[in-house]
């Protein structure tokens, strides 16, 4: 009897889990088209970083 609601939990867990994964990608997806969400300032040092590894062709 204790086995069936761990597992009715977790799948409860799961399905919860789900939705907000599926929330999280709708809602950043939406943003590279309506650009809703601001952009962030790097620091310096982040964008010698960035800019070192376009210079080298680096993959990311």
């Amino acid at each position: 009897m204790q086995i069936l609601k761990l597992s009715n939990m977790n799948a409860t867990f799961f399905i919860g889990l789900r939705i907000d994964f599926g929330l999280f990608l709708i809602g950043f997806g939406a943003n590279k088209f309506l650009h809703f969400m601001p952009a962030w300032e790097m620091s310096e040092a982040a964008m010698n970083y960035f800019s070192a590894l376009v210079g080298t062709n680096t993959k990311i």
